[in-house]
């Protein structure tokens, strides 16, 4: 009767008189053919009140006294329930797997296997989930373990996470749903990284499949990746795609900058001339990039041979930049009036140059050669030494020191071959006494052969 009761108070939800009754009777009646019964039902209500501790307690009890019980099922899901909501993971797993190793095929069980998943999401773990799953003879759905692989990743806040679990992604579903995305996120953060060999696979896969919306942030960072890794072929290739994809002008005066740069690092004239002229193009583009971009120009046109192109060009970098392309747009200037042969005006613009505002000392030195020049053109060999001479003994620059002994060198060569054709030899004059016919026959009348005399009654054949 007092089992009933309790068990009436339970239908009413009177759960605290239901505990006060359960456990007078299991204490009165410990033989009685209703304790087992009577035991589960106060571990399920100390649940239903979520009275959790005591609800675990009782439910472990339970499991280790009646291990063949009917209610075992139910009262292994209920501890790893408990501790799941507890978040004590590892031993929720601890009895999910018993539950499911006894009876695969429950309702309880199957729950269970849920949970198991859950469990292995959240630590982020799918090659443990994929073992525990082989371990219940189940298996999981190729696009499930695919989507919880890739979900795993993708949650990590930590960069050096990330790389590691879509890196896993990557080598396992290398055809995956989310392999596009994939290879994105683990390329942004082994660019965030410094890993920039990785990154740049990672945005060479996005850039070879069909354009995503991670398409052009691939193709901007990459292309930057290859450029300065001087890859200037692969560069040009991304940046071209960057130009017919970009969306943005960020990205759309990224790629003719990087066009520009590119193709004059490969010496591809025609195309320097197209995309530093797009480059002058950008709305505001600063003080710097236009000295850049007409820089290649005058470099490209002075190679060309069109030097009042490349004066003009490099006229405007004079006039705008104070750093150093500046003054090296000053020696070109020198330089091409010189090839011009007007020496004077080269002179000039060197002596512009050297006593400048800017402290750029391979330039200066450059124009103490070109000045050399000048004055070896000028037929001014003692002036050139003398700036040769400055250069060898002050510079400190082994090339240009270098190149300043053997043009010094060459005219001391000049000048010592000059002094050698001046040493002439004088004739020699031959004196006879007298001034007869005769002797002068012997220097204006051939000579004639001279026949020997022959006596008579010799034989000569």
């Amino acid at each position: 009767i007092l089992f009933q009761k309790a068990l009436a108070y339970g239908v009413q939800k009177k759960y605290a008189l239901k505990i006060s009754d359960l456990n007078t009777f299991i204490s009165t009646y410990p033989k009685s053919l209703y304790i087992q019964k009577a035991k589960f039902e106060l571990a399920m209500t100390f649940d239903k009140e979520n009275q959790q501790d005591m609800a675990l307690s009782k439910f472990i009890a339970f499991v280790d006294e009646y291990p063949n019980s009917a209610y075992i099922n139910v009262s292994l899901s209920k501890i790893g329930l408990i501790y799941y909501a507890k978040k004590e993971d590892d031993k929720a797993l601890f009895y999910f797997d018993k539950l499911i190793k006894r009876d695969r095929k429950s309702a309880e069980a199957n729950e269970a296997i849920n949970k198991v998943k859950d469990i292995y999401a959240s630590k982020g773990d799918p090659d443990g989930l994929e073992k525990a799953m082989a371990s219940y003879g189940a298996s999981i759905p190729q696009g499930e373990l695919d989507s919880l692989t890739y979900n795993n990743a993708y949650k990590q806040q930590d960069c050096k996470n990330v790389v590691i679990n879509f890196e896993k992604y990557i080598s396992k579903f290398p055809d995956g749903i989310f392999i596009t995305h994939a290879n994105y996120y683990k390329a942004e953060c082994d660019y965030k990284l410094g890993n920039m060999d990785a990154a740049l696979k990672g945005y060479s896969f996005v850039i070879s499949k069909p354009k995503t919306e991670f398409t052009e942030t691939s193709l901007y960072k990459g292309s930057d990746i290859v450029y300065k890794k001087q890859d200037y072929a692969k560069a040009i290739e991304f940046y071209k795609q960057l130009e017919l994809q970009a969306e943005n002008a960020k990205s759309n005066n990224a790629a003719i900058i990087g066009l520009m740069r590119s193709y004059y690092n490969t010496k591809s004239f025609e195309d320097v001339v197209t995309y530093s002229n797009k480059v002058l193009k950008i709305e505001n583009v600063n003080e710097a990039l236009s000295s850049e971009a007409h820089y290649y120009l005058g470099q490209t046109y002075l190679t060309q041979q069109k030097l009042d192109d490349a004066h003009a060009e490099f006229q405007s970098v004079a006039n705008s930049s104070k750093a150093e392309i500046g003054a090296e747009s000053q020696y070109n200037i020198a330089y091409i009036f010189y090839l011009k042969s007007d020496f004077k005006q080269s002179k000039k613009n060197v002596f512009d140059l050297i006593n400048g505002d800017g402290d750029y000392p391979y330039w200066v030195t450059k124009g103490m050669i070109l000045l050399a020049d000048n004055y070896v053109s000028m037929a001014d060999n003692f002036q050139a030494k003398a700036y040769l001479k400055i250069v060898i003994d002050e510079s400190d620059t082994p090339e240009l020191i270098k190149e300043a002994q053997e043009r010094l060198d060459k005219i001391t060569s000049s000048e010592e071959a000059a002094k050698q054709m001046k040493t002439v030899e004088e004739p020699i004059k031959v004196e006879f006494e007298g001034n007869s016919p005769n002797q002068n026959k012997l220097f204006t009348e051939p000579a004639k052969e001279i026949v020997p005399e022959v006596k008579e009654g010799e034989n000569h054949e």
